[in-house]
């Protein structure tokens, strides 16, 4: 089968060449491709989670502010309202009987949405919500009897449905003067929910926002203007599993549920009890914004990879179809030369070469043209110059075999001689053997007893230096048992001035006891003086009251000091005796350590003299190790001197027997020389 052309060749591998550079580049802009989709979905994942924590505090801070908000707003309702029913109070106890009139009035003074007035019955007998008349506030919640019955002076409410019209309402009341009944002012929650209306924006993306009871009930609601409430206010909101937020100790739950959020978030009245539960549905647009324009950097980018990569790949393809079309007329043109030389080479072949003048050629192909006649020249020469060499061969073909008849002559008593020395020398070797062996076992005796020695030598050190760090470990023991003692020492002056100062606080404690028994007194007397005074000190009286309290206050908060005191004063006496204990004890371990560092001194000694007189011993035992060592390296020249002279001549003997043997070879070589070069003479003649 005939072989490709060079032409085919060469077009073959360029197009290789090309196809693989093409391949290369693509392959790499697609794994760039790869690697840049990989990461930019590995960062928006890592975006997305570290942006869902981000959302989840943002809407947790905002929760917190709006509960924060309505708590303020809540406490400021409750002030307004409690001032508003004191003025109430304060009227109907200089008017003697209020009317309608007069609660209209002090709604529209007070800004309240409704007020209320009952007789002891707790049966409403005034009120701007005429639908109340008649009604019992007992029956709305009979924890207002505790105005009646003085367990209670002031009653706030959370909102609540009112009865009598379904609307939501939150409540304040006092009992009126001489218990003749209770004065009730209201807020309506469409106030709360006109300030809430403030949360309710594009940046906060808070679509709606509710604020239920634990009884279901819908109480506020905010929504956007373009927004379908979910809830009505006033009705159940059948949220699923609403017991569970209004548990003691629920901190808020935030649902992320695609581009929505629900929110859940109580909020907590002072005695730790869930009073209202916020839900809100918030749009999480604004907060996930910023993923998008992360992302477009990268989506611009992978666009342009994508255009560099299709444009490789069609610029490729294009090199490779020009390729295919202009290498082979490239080469047909660079080749057409060579058949010039193609025909002197056949004439070369043929003997008829003659000397041409070179024709329009390119560099290249007129110094071959110009090599091929040195080649012809040379050739001419080269005969000449062979059949002068031919004549000289033969004359000295006629020295060569003289000389050869005497060194046979020369070579035969220097066998004989060899023969002689070899025998010598065979025994010599064998007893320089046998003195090697002698000295080898000499030097590895001293070998080992160098390594013992060497090892005792360590071990002498490693006990010496773990000595000394043993010492220095015990200086540092004996530095910390005396920064103990001194902390011990110092913690008993503390425990001593705290024994002191729990004496002085039993001073005060007593002193407390004797001004809440005289503040007692006192407040006896003043309520003496307000019976007196009848009607005109019933305010004394409630300030001798709440003095009364103050001092049983003041006396109970004594007592439990004292017992608190008392306990304390315990544990110091404890700590004092445990701190007695440890004292002993680190006087002890001082004393056991000292002990121990004389001890581990005389160790010490003992093993600096130990490694002294092993570091003298394994100096004289290296000596005699280097001085053996010398003593063989000296055999082991002479041993191999030995081997050399017997190798030598052991291995001449043979060589002289084959040296007549090749001596007649020669000769026989020597008639074939002058046989050939006569056949070669008349070939070039």
């Amino acid at each position: 089968m005939s072989k490709i052309s060079i032409k085919s060749q060469l077009l073959i591998f360029i197009i290789l060449i090309l196809g693989a550079m093409t391949i290369a580049l693509t392959s790499q802009v697609d794994n760039l491709i790869a690697t840049i989709e990989e990461e930019h979905e590995v960062l928006s994942n890592e975006i997305v989670v570290d942006l869902e924590n981000e959302i989840k505090m943002e809407l947790t801070n905002l929760a917190d502010t709006i509960v924060d908000y309505i708590n303020n707003l809540e406490e400021e309702m409750d002030k307004n309202m409690y001032n508003a029913a004191l003025i109430l109070y304060q009227m109907d106890l200089l008017q003697g009987e209020l009317t309608q009139a007069d609660l209209e009035a002090m709604k529209e003074l007070t800004g309240m949405s409704d007020m209320y007035l009952t007789d002891a019955t707790g049966t409403f007998i005034l009120g701007t919500e005429q639908a109340s008349i008649g009604m019992s506030l007992y029956d709305i919640w009979d924890g207002y009897r505790m105005l009646m019955t003085g367990e209670a002076t002031y009653l706030p409410s959370d909102f609540k449905i009112k009865v009598e019209t379904g609307e939501v309402f939150k409540f304040t009341a006092i009992s009126r003067p001489d218990n003749r009944g209770i004065i009730q002012p209201g807020y309506n929650s469409s106030f709360l929910e006109a300030t809430l209306d403030v949360f309710i924006t594009e940046h906060n993306g808070i679509q709606e926002m509710y604020l239920i009871d634990a009884y279901d009930t819908v109480l506020t609601q905010n929504f956007q203007t373009d927004v379908t409430p979910s809830y009505s206010k006033g009705f159940a909101s059948n949220i699923p599993n609403l017991a569970t937020y209004f548990v003691s100790g629920y901190t808020g739950e935030i649902i992320l549920d695609g581009m929505e959020a629900q929110l859940y978030m109580p909020i907590y009245a002072d005695g730790g009890r869930v009073k209202y539960l916020l839900y809100a549905n918030i749009d999480t647009t604004p907060y996930y914004a910023v993923t998008s324009i992360l992302s477009q950097p990268i989506e611009i980018m992978m666009e342009h990879i994508n255009s560099l990569s299709l444009f490789i790949n069609r610029f490729g393809i294009f090199i490779m179809i020009a390729t295919v079309i202009l290498t082979p007329i490239i080469i047909n043109l660079c080749f057409r030369p060579l058949k010039i030389f193609e025909k002197q080479l056949i004439s070369i072949a043929n003997n008829e070469v003659s000397h041409t003048k070179p024709m329009r050629l390119s560099k290249e192909l007129i110094g071959m043209n110009n090599a091929m006649n040195e080649i012809i020249t040379k050739n001419k020469n080269t005969l000449t110059t062979v059949q002068t060499t031919i004549s000289d061969i033969g004359k000295l073909q006629h020295s060569h075999e003289e000389q050869l008849n005497n060194l046979i002559n020369t070579l035969n008593p220097l066998s004989e001689n060899l023969t002689l020395s070899n025998k010598t020398t065979t025994e010599s070797h064998k007893y320089m053997e046998d003195m090697a062996i002698i000295v080898e076992n000499l030097l590895h005796s001293l070998s080992k007893v160098y390594n013992i020695n060497s090892s005792l030598l360590s071990e002498s050190t490693t006990s010496k230096d773990n000595a000394l760090k043993g010492q220095s470990y015990l200086e540092t023991l004996h530095s910390v048992i005396m920064s103990l003692e001194k902390e011990v020492t110092e913690g008993e002056a503390i425990t001593n001035g705290l024994m002191e100062n729990s004496t002085e606080i039993n001073n005060i404690t007593a002193l407390i006891t004797r001004i809440s028994a005289q503040t007692r007194l006192l407040a006896l007397n003043a309520s003496i003086e307000a019976a007196r005074a009848g009607d005109a000190g019933k305010g004394f009286a409630v300030v001798a009251t709440e003095i009364e309290n103050l001092a049983n206050q003041s006396q109970k908060a004594t007592e439990q000091i004292d017992s608190i005191l008392q306990a304390f004063q315990n544990q110091i006496m404890q700590t004092k005796q445990s701190s007695n204990g440890q004292i002993m004890a680190l006087n002890q371990s001082k004393v056991a350590v000292d002990e121990i560092n004389v001890a581990l001194k005389y160790l010490i000694d003992s093993s600096i003299k130990s490694n002294e007189i092993v570091n003298v011993l394994n100096n004289e035992v290296s000596k005699l190790e280097q001085d053996s060592s010398e003593f063989n390296d000296i055999m082991k020249v002479i041993k191999n001197s030995s081997d050399v002279n017997y190798t030598q001549i052991t291995s001449s003997l043979p060589l002289i027997e084959q040296m007549d043997t090749s001596v007649d070879s020669i000769q026989n070589s020597l008639d074939g020389i002058i046989a050939t070069t006569t056949n070669i003479t008349q070939h070039f003649k």
